[in-house]
């Protein structure tokens, strides 16, 4: 696919995209990009894998013209997604951002930036232009807020101002739109069936979202989903999602401290003097820091109130003694 549209130098790829190029600074080859695709599927579309001897069959099930066709159309699919950026004139953002400490990192104060939040933490982010619950209207309704326990998550979404993705849209909540799951398994099994339903936190959904919109760049801020913490089961569907956001070339940026596309080590693969554990080991240090910044704080407070606690204490033990008191005189007096 190389060649068929070249920008000349002095164009950056942000101009690309955000303005309408005129003819002459493209070189056009003779082919249209669709072109080249038909011409391409057509020249691989007999051809045999080739086998090497005692190496067994390497391109077995392909002799089959509609199994060969199935991988063709997919590889078609996924072809034209991408030559479709071509033709855009405006780059599409959006920041996915959950609750860890890099949620901080995310562009609020660019307004060409979408920002997406999720659950009950509202609080924390300065701008939102969409939110996401992946639970119905009932469930919500008895779902405390965690930094506003007199509320449920109902409440707020009665009352939010922005678009509110749920499983349904529900009279009581103005705002909430009904989540395109459908729609979007329809679109993701032209490519292949693989991992449609593979959902298994808010942030898949988000992702998924985000690709079948077509989004160029996509950034997750907060989302570290930590070895040890009760996200780690749900990490794998995002890595799913990201891996296809990345098949499709979209632009994804992970924070170093998300666990997210991290290893401890490479396996294998390593050439003399290159470090192993680079990466993961500068990850935690910064959690480390972290965790060390908390402690501290909290430290702190135990000092600021220790003093009171003594008094707190000390009237504790008062009432106690006079609740003995009055026990042991009306076992006196027979009672």
């Amino acid at each position: 696919m190389d060649g068929d549209y070249k920008l000349s130098k002095d164009i950056s790829l942000e101009k690309q995209y955000e303005e309408e190029i005129p003819r002459e600074k493209l070189q056009v080859t003779q082919d249209t990009p669709d072109i080249k695709v038909k011409k391409w599927l057509e020249s691989v579309h007999d051809k045999i894998i080739p086998q090497r001897k005692n190496c067994g069959v390497v391109n077995e099930g392909f002799e089959d013209k509609e199994v060969l066709k199935k991988v063709h159309d997919r590889a078609k699919k996924a072809i034209q997604l991408n030559i479709s950026k071509l033709y855009k004139t405006k780059i599409k953002k959006v920041a996915i951002v959950g609750t860890a400490m890099s949620y901080k990192e995310a562009p609020f104060d660019d307004p060409s930036w979408e920002i997406w939040g999720l659950n009950d933490h509202w609080n924390m982010l300065p701008r939102a232009t969409r939110w996401f619950e992946s639970q119905n209207e009932e469930h919500c309704s008895i779902s405390k807020v965690s930094h506003r326990p007199e509320m449920t998550r109902m409440d707020y979404y009665k009352k939010c101002p922005i678009p509110v993705y749920m499983p349904d849209h529900y009279e009581s909540a103005p705002m909430s739109i009904r989540y395109p799951l459908e729609e979007i398994q329809a679109w993701l099994s032209e490519i292949d069936n693989s991992g449609i339903n593979y959902f298994t936190n808010t942030v898949s959904f988000q992702i998924a979202l985000a690709i079948y919109e077509g989004f160029d760049i996509i950034h997750l801020y907060g989302v570290d989903m930590a070895v040890g913490s009760e996200y780690e089961k749900q990490r794998p569907s995002c890595e799913f999602f990201c891996g296809i956001a990345k098949g499709l070339g979209i632009e994804l940026y992970i924070p170093i401290q998300s666990d997210l596309l991290k290893c401890m080590e490479r396996y294998g693969m390593l050439k003399e003097g290159h470090g192993k554990k680079d990466a993961f080991t500068k990850k935690m240090k910064d959690r480390t820091i972290y965790q060390q910044s908390q402690l501290q704080q909290i430290n702190n407070e135990i000092l600021k109130n220790q003093e009171k606690i003594q008094q707190l204490s000390a009237s504790k033990f008062k009432y106690e003694g006079s609740l003995a008191d009055i026990k042991q005189t009306l076992k006196v007096w027979g009672d």
